[in-house]
């Protein structure tokens, strides 16, 4: 049996009865890290939740490694996400923490979240200048359920916006009604024009069928009313 067996199933003995794995991973780490990433992404994996939890605190180690194996960064957390188990968001969230202004989050986020991609991503980059074209971008994948999440979570105008300009006009005033629910003064209607063209009447009246809370009439009627479908609608959703 070679070293690389020995220390295999050493580890494995260990997650098998409950004992700590990391000083075994941060030694791999500092002396034999084609060992520890053979044991992470190889053809043999060991897996699971323990190890990726256990090899979150050593990426930055790893990853000043991982190039001398020809192994990109994107390529390597591909391989670890495919066997974390119920750890792959919790490490989502810390290759997001050191790579958010990396275009190839896009993939790995695809990959953990599903249809729901780019919510973690965009979640902590919403304070940053480059939010917007992150938001283009994820709208871009077709991930629409992500962005009119964040539309209402966050009140803004970049994912409805995303949203829009990608095409997806009854999904992005879906998401325009939700932001303005949440925020009423975020400016969505106001940007409308500007992308879907100034004979916005139709649209409005739809986005305004889609809101569920009156109060956010009053807030938006001096917005709408040279437009007689979207007052009429609003009329409506006052009386509701």
């Amino acid at each position: 049996m070679n070293q690389k067996q020995k220390v295999r199933e050493i580890i494995q003995e260990r997650l098998r009865i409950g004992k700590p794995i990391d000083n075994i991973l941060l030694s791999l780490a500092e002396r034999a890290p084609s060992t520890l990433i053979d044991i992470a992404i190889g053809l043999n994996p060991i897996g699971g939740e323990k190890i990726t939890l256990a090899l979150i605190p050593l990426l930055e180690q790893i990853e000043e490694r991982i190039g001398n194996f020809q192994i990109t960064e994107l390529q390597f957390y591909q391989r670890l996400a495919d066997n974390s188990e119920g750890a792959a968001s919790e490490l989502l969230e810390e290759i997001i923490a050191r790579h958010y202004q990396q275009e190839w989050l896009i993939d790995i986020s695809q990959q953990v979240e599903g249809l729901m991609a780019g919510y973690l991503h965009l979640s902590y980059i919403k304070d940053e200048d480059f939010f917007e074209e992150f938001c283009c971008k994820y709208a871009q994948k077709g991930m629409r359920r992500s962005l009119v999440s964040l539309a209402s979570e966050l009140g803004r105008i970049e994912p409805v916006l995303a949203l829009l300009t990608d095409g997806n006009v009854e999904v992005g005033l879906e998401a325009a009604a939700l932001a303005l629910e949440s925020n009423p003064r975020c400016g969505v209607i106001e940007h409308m024009a500007a992308i879907l063209g100034p004979d916005i009447d139709l649209q409005l009246s739809s986005m305004i069928k889609k809101i569920q809370d009156p109060g956010v009439a009053k807030h938006i009627a001096e917005l709408v009313h040279w437009y007689p479908r979207a007052k009429k609608s609003l009329q409506d959703l006052k009386r509701r």
